[in-house]
């Protein structure tokens, strides 16, 4: 996996609502439609065709690009189905399937913070791993010191666009639960990536929901109880099985 900069794509040029209201014209009507919409139509009243472009871009880039039609269609279908908060918390997992960058900096810098009760993150502590990984890694070695700044920053802005930082010049850590529903659809996607049941219970995707070994269990038992998924556990021994297929899970968590 390479790093990129889509951090500095979403934080400078995405709003959120604006993100929503793109994906439901693609679930309903395709991306000609989406086109027409946004940069014939100007829905969301930019003043130049470069800024409509790079709406319609970076939600493509961000979000949309999937080697899998099924799971294309159960992420729109699902986002559809959720409120507020739970579109936010799928989004942002989404994110992090398409920029290994979001991936590695919320769970190396974000998720330990979190994790340690740490009331504000600076962004000092991720322009060190950046800087870090400028040193070891090919696809950061070219990045000029302007380029990691650029990063950092758009990180943290987004990071507060979906909710998990707060604040203008010190960015609060905002403490939350999951959830039920996007955990759901992390489980969901997870097993159609043929994952394991102890492969999804240590898996570091789920960690983006802030939860350790002892909350995702916890959260399978729940989901379990919902009749979601079937959740047993015998000792070290656990299963998972969905109790939809993913295209159709948007039905079942309405």
């Amino acid at each position: 996996m390479e790093y990129d900069t889509l951090p500095s794509a979403v934080g400078s040029h995405l709003k959120l609502d604006e993100v929503f209201e793109v994906l439901e014209l693609y679930r309903k009507h395709g991306p000609e439609t989406v086109k027409e919409r946004v940069l014939r139509d100007n829905i969301f009243d930019y003043n130049t065709t470069n800024a409509r472009n790079r709406v319609l871009t970076s939600v493509r880039r961000s979000f949309l690009s999937f080697n899998s039609k099924v799971r294309k269609r159960s992420f729109l279908e699902t986002i559809s189905a959720l409120d507020e908060k739970a579109k936010r918390e799928v989004l942002f997992y989404r994110l992090c399937r398409r920029s290994y960058t979001s991936y590695r900096i919320t769970l190396k810098v974000f998720v330990p913070a979190y994790n340690d009760g740490i009331e504000f993150l600076k962004k000092e502590k991720v322009i060190e791993f950046l800087k870090r990984k400028k040193e070891t890694t090919k696809s950061v070695e070219k990045w000029t010191e302007s380029t990691i700044n650029t990063v950092g920053s758009k990180y943290l802005t987004t990071m507060k666009k979906f909710g998990y930082l707060s604040g203008r010049q010190k960015k609060k850590i905002n403490y939350f639960s999951p959830e039920l529903e996007s955990v759901t659809y992390a489980i969901y996607e997870l097993l159609d990536r043929d994952k394991t049941p102890k492969k999804i219970i240590n898996s570091d995707r789920l960690k983006l929901f802030m939860l350790q070994k002892r909350d995702i269990l916890n959260y399978l038992e729940r989901i379990g109880s919902t009749g979601y998924i079937k959740f047993g556990r015998a000792g070290d021994l656990y299963e998972i099985h969905p109790m939809a297929r993913f295209e159709e899970l948007h039905n079942a968590i309405k």
